[in-house]
């Protein structure tokens, strides 16, 4: 895997179309939302829930309309916060290898958007591990090397971290005392219905790459 790029960096990235991100993303909104329907069902009935690479806060709204009483989003880019304080959200500037926060202050963590792809997972698998409480949830979204959407092919920034396999992540979430709860493995089509989910018995060591996107939800023990 690539090394990771610095936070400022990936900060200036987003920083740039941060005003019209929503708008630019609404077209693709029903397919998105059904890729991430799992991370949201690991957070429902979660009392606090805390998102990382919360961006303009898509995600965590629906967290909050869900009923969740603690919601709290960080992310590195300054501007896409304040696209998300304009929704009312409370969102903190921060590293997710550095989290703000005391240990055992979340019950379930949200990693949308593939926001892994930017971070050193250990470090950040680590922090993960000690702000959740025991049992927590920690649902993150993966994107393979190349995906297809409404707006068309796109292959991942070659500098970016992609996951070779699923078991990567999860033997290093496995030394940070996770269990697996579920894994849903979701594969891009240039055609409608554009999205089908692939069967967990059919090959759980393919690469990432094959099946373009997965959600990997982990229990903390």
């Amino acid at each position: 895997m690539a090394a990771p790029r610095s936070w400022r960096e990936v900060a200036d990235g987003y920083d740039v179309g941060a005003a019209d991100y929503d708008h630019r993303h609404v077209g693709g909104r029903r397919r998105t939302e059904r890729i991430e329907a799992p991370l949201l069902a690991a957070a429902r009935g979660r009392a606090r829930v805390l998102e990382l690479g919360v961006g303009t806060g898509r995600i965590l709204s629906r967290v909050v309309h869900g009923g969740t009483r603690v919601a709290i989003g960080i992310d590195v880019s300054a501007a896409m916060l304040a696209e998300a304080a304009k929704k009312r959200l409370t969102v903190v500037r921060a590293d997710a290898h550095h989290l703000p926060f005391a240990a055992a202050s979340f019950d379930a963590i949200l990693a949308g958007g593939g926001v892994f792809r930017y971070l050193d997972a250990g470090p950040a698998l680590d922090e993960c591990a000690r702000v959740l409480v025991a049992g927590g949830a920690l649902a993150i979204h993966q994107f393979g090397a190349t995906t297809w959407s409404p707006r068309g092919a796109r292959r991942q920034d070659p500098r970016v971290r992609e996951l070779a396999h699923v078991d990567e992540l999860t033997s290093l979430a496995a030394r940070r005392g996770f269990g697996v709860t579920r894994v849903v493995r979701w594969r891009s089509l240039p055609v409608p219905p554009h999205l089908i989910e692939i069967p967990a018995w059919l090959d759980r060591r393919s690469p990432v790459q094959l099946w373009g996107q997965v959600i990997i939800v982990l229990r903390r023990r």
